[in-house]
């Protein structure tokens, strides 16, 4: 008889293809079916790279370390492990080897970008989403709207376009965060972000 483990790996490499699946989708897609994909995606990224730092903070042992957490103008000490994950990933290179994101220019505008976008959809303030369209064409009929809300133009300018348009980019910023992390520390980034999905690794025990 053989023993063998199977370790659960990081689950980022299924929300990392989540992510990338549903984005395409919601390019493919007319609305309302392309808005859902591009939420799904949302989520799906903000877990890809919450999960990511959370899982480099804790092989790494770096749970405990405390940082300082500057937010205008005032300072708070905290561990790493308390920290936004907007904190995480601006904190871990610094941690490692002193290292720095340039925090006003992408890839890290468009994850805070991201990050805001998820946020605004768990704490959902319906205020918020109200969009005015003025319509070209006179509208009589319910059975009108179906054609216009279809063709998706009538977005234009408002949040849930926005919403929409950063969940299209989210497998990008994955990549482009991990990738930059990776090339701050020296290191490889992991394989998932070439198309091999990683779940588990298997290690033989004892054969008997």
């Amino acid at each position: 008889m053989t023993k063998i483990e199977l370790i659960p790996d990081i689950l980022v490499s299924y929300y990392y293809h989540a992510a990338r699946d549903a984005a395409d989708l919601a390019l493919q897609q007319k609305v309302p079916d392309s808005l859902q994909n591009a939420i799904i995606a949302v989520v799906m990224s903000q877990c890809a790279l919450e999960a990511y730092i959370n899982h480099y903070i804790s092989q790494n042992q770096l749970s405990k370390h405390k940082v300082d957490i500057c937010q205008n103008g005032k300072c708070l000490r905290k561990e790493l492990s308390a920290a936004s994950i907007r904190d995480k990933w601006e904190q871990v290179p610094i941690v490692v080897n002193g290292h720095k994101w340039d925090t006003t220019n992408p890839p890290f505008t468009r994850f805070s970008e991201l990050v805001g976008q998820r946020n605004d959809l768990i704490h959902f303030d319906a205020k918020k989403y109200i969009h005015i369209y003025n319509s070209p064409t006179d509208i009589s009929h319910t059975d009108d709207l179906s054609p216009l809300i279809q063709d998706g133009k009538w977005l234009a300018g408002s949040k849930i376009l926005k919403l929409a348009a950063i969940g299209v980019s989210g497998p990008k910023i994955i990549h482009d965060m991990i990738s930059g992390l990776h090339d701050m520390l020296g290191t490889k980034p992991p394989d998932f972000l070439n198309s091999e999905k990683v779940i588990f690794r298997i290690k033989i025990l004892e054969t008997t």
